[in-house]
């Protein structure tokens, strides 16, 4: 057991004391065991919140394996390696379409297509109001990601990176890694930016094909977000740093004791993280100073995301933490009547609708709610 100091949680929505501090460059620490944070971190039950205003929309069981959620701008659609793939409706849950795919292990969407990863080294691309095959690819390794864009299709694998045209599949360009990706790739604009096994960054220009730079890390990434100029990175230390996308030169470091869940998102001003002892930091993003530290009412189980005026996150409680951006913080929670155990969760960009997959009452479930007025 790691003798981890956690804070002792204030009231769910409040402002708590942090042990963030400046990270010089170049300075090492150990990197914390995740799974003992976590085991470390209250989850249950949560703490007390206003409730946020959402009302169940439509409830729908699927297959008991079915491990990912995606949401088209008018579908959400689950994959299942044993039952392939359902897509249904974000209005009311029916089946839209459904396509019987062996071993499927990761989708992505983008406008008008929906591409996978399917047994060992099988990438098909989809038409999304339909599900009917626009092409299928194979390559020589089995892919780790997918990130699909309105003209291409990156797909990663332990040693390159491919541009997959969205129209037709074919190769329009090679990036070697020399290694395998351990976060999911992260694009603004033409920049991309993922983080590898080797404990490296890797910058891309997504637009000409090509790697821009790469950079050293003191440890293995665990989350990488693009945005604003910057890429942020979340290693397995706790560290948070901020990259130029220019030049991949160091912005600024902030050194935490505990990692990050999932990536983090930006906005204009600020960089909100996610953090394992059950808190949501809000930094100033192009200083990287620690402005508010919220308590949140349960351990998050997954990053953070931009929803309306908010942002939100996902709680191993099985209920979803609204916090508002605008200073100084103020907290709400969507509580599910049955929580699930939750495993995913997704908002659209305004926050009017919010799609978990998680365990209710023994079954896996997608469920759908609505913003109520």
């Amino acid at each position: 057991m790691l003798g981890l100091a956690l804070p002792v949680a204030a009231g769910a929505g409040q402002s708590a004391p942090t042990s963030d501090v400046a990270k010089p460059a170049g300075q090492t620490t150990p990197a914390p065991d995740a799974a003992t944070v976590a085991a470390q971190s209250p989850f249950a039950p949560d703490a007390p919140a206003d409730a946020a205003p959402y009302t169940l929309a439509w409830s729908e069981r699927v297959a008991a394996d079915t491990d990912h959620l995606i949401w088209t701008s008018d579908l959400a659609i689950s994959t299942s390696p044993t039952v392939g793939i359902e897509a249904r409706t974000s209005i009311d849950g029916h089946i839209a379409w459904t396509k019987a795919v062996e071993r499927v292990h990761i989708v992505a969407a983008s406008g008008d297509v929906v591409v996978i990863a399917a047994g060992e080294r099988m990438v098909q691309a989809l038409e999304a109001k339909s599900g009917a095959e626009r092409w299928a690819v194979s390559g020589d390794r089995p892919v780790r990601t997918l990130t699909a864009l309105p003209a291409i299709v990156l797909a990663i694998d332990d040693v390159e990176i491919r541009a997959l045209d969205v129209r037709d599949g074919a190769v329009l360009w090679r990036v070697a890694t020399g290694a395998a990706p351990a976060t999911a790739l992260s694009i603004d604009g033409a920049f991309g930016a993922v983080g590898l096994s080797d404990n490296t960054l890797v910058a891309l220009d997504v637009a000409a094909g090509g790697e821009r730079w790469r950079f050293p890390l003191d440890h293995v990434a665990l989350a990488v977000t693009a945005g604003r100029g910057r890429v942020f990175v979340g290693t397995a230390d706790g560290t948070i740093c901020a990259l130029g996308q220019t030049a991949g030169r160091v912005d600024w470091r902030r050194l935490a004791s505990v990692p990050v869940a999932g990536d983090p998102v930006t906005d204009e001003r600020y960089l909100y993280v996610a953090r394992l002892d059950s808190t949501l930091k809000r930094y100033d993003a192009s200083r990287g100073t620690l402005l508010e530290s919220v308590t949140l009412p349960s351990r998050p189980i997954a990053g953070v995301r931009l929803a309306g005026d908010g942002v939100a996150v996902a709680l191993a409680s099985g209920t979803t933490a609204f916090i508002t951006r605008s200073r100084p913080a103020h907290l709400t929670r969507l509580i599910p009547a049955v929580p699930p155990r939750l495993d995913a969760m997704l908002t659209s960009a305004d926050a009017a609708i919010v799609l978990t997959l998680g365990i209710t009452d023994g079954a896996r479930t997608v469920m759908a709610y609505r913003r109520t007025p």
